[in-house]
């Protein structure tokens, strides 16, 4: 049986989001890993789409260009008229200033391990 792993590097499963900005609005973090993220936010988007993505992490602002790999709606807008509610892969295309290497200082303070394989 062939496994369908669509990821190149694995992601670190967050116990709690981290609060981030999707172009211009909020999204959740929900896993993250050296190579990309998984998000959790309002709306949609398109596979292929960039977008800079934008969180905190020791008081400092971390920024990457990220392309979307994919997409899937999770809540479609009801009656009650709330939003769509999307969760989307995104690929790390390019870190601003030293965004990597706080990212992998991320990385490593919640999994200690996980900067080994990299």
């Amino acid at each position: 049986m062939l496994r369908d792993d669509r990821r190149e590097f694995q992601r670190l499963k967050l116990t709690k989001p981290i609060l981030a900005t999707m172009e211009s609005s909020n999204a959740l973090i929900l896993d993250v890993g050296v190579a990309g993220a998984f998000l959790e936010h309002y709306g949609t988007v398109e596979p292929g789409q960039h977008f800079p993505l934008t969180f905190r992490w020791q008081g400092e602002d971390v920024a990457f260009l990220c392309e979307v790999a994919r997409t899937t709606i999770v809540r479609a807008p009801g009656g009650d008229g709330k939003s769509i509610v999307s969760h989307t892969g995104v690929r790390f295309i390019k870190g601003v200033g030293d965004a990597d290497a706080r990212l992998q200082d991320l990385i490593a303070t919640f999994s200690p391990d996980a900067l080994a394989f990299i």
